[in-house]
């Protein structure tokens, strides 16, 4: 898998850009409010419901392996790292049939150096995001339809296109 933030590679798939993606952690945060319907006054008031706003997070942990040209080339990478990897931005990630998922509010959170042996240096990622996403590529042709209650369809998500019917 191939990540990037803005115009910065973290793994292009490359030894000297950053290998693979290793020890990856995937996790999703659906938002939900907790609502109470509407009644009239003197009616028997209902339970409360969970309203999906239809919005998530994605956060990723991962570590990268980075072989650098030289020694002194491995050392300078773990002492400007800070001062040359993005804060935010649009966050991008590539599989290896070419599915990518672009989260257009991403954020890094924090990175450590795990591991530094010679010229090589492996360093551990925790990236956050929120949409909008969008998904292309082979694995982006999926179909998920969410229903109302009433039976009617409210959104399609097809080869990563998100479309409101209404």
């Amino acid at each position: 898998m191939q990540v990037s933030i803005g115009d910065y590679n973290i793994c292009d798939g490359t030894l000297s850009g950053g290998v693979a993606v290793s020890d990856l952690r995937h996790s999703v945060e659906r938002t939900f409010d907790v609502v109470l319907p509407l009644v009239a006054a003197d009616a028997v008031r209902p339970s409360p419901i969970l309203f999906d706003r239809l919005t998530s997070k994605m956060e990723f942990t991962f570590t990268v392996k980075v072989c650098h040209g030289t020694l002194v080339i491995s050392e300078a990478f773990i002492l400007i790292l800070e001062f040359i990897l993005p804060r935010t931005g649009t966050i991008k990630l590539i599989t290896n049939d070419g599915t990518t998922l672009n989260m257009a509010n991403g954020r890094v959170l924090g990175f450590q150096l795990e591991n530094y042996i010679g010229s090589t240096t492996f360093h551990s990622y925790h990236i956050i995001g929120s949409g909008p996403f969008t998904l292309t590529g082979p694995s982006a042709s999926l179909t998920r339809t969410i229903i109302t209650e009433q039976g009617s369809p409210i959104l399609t998500e097809e080869g990563g296109t998100i479309e409101t019917e209404t």
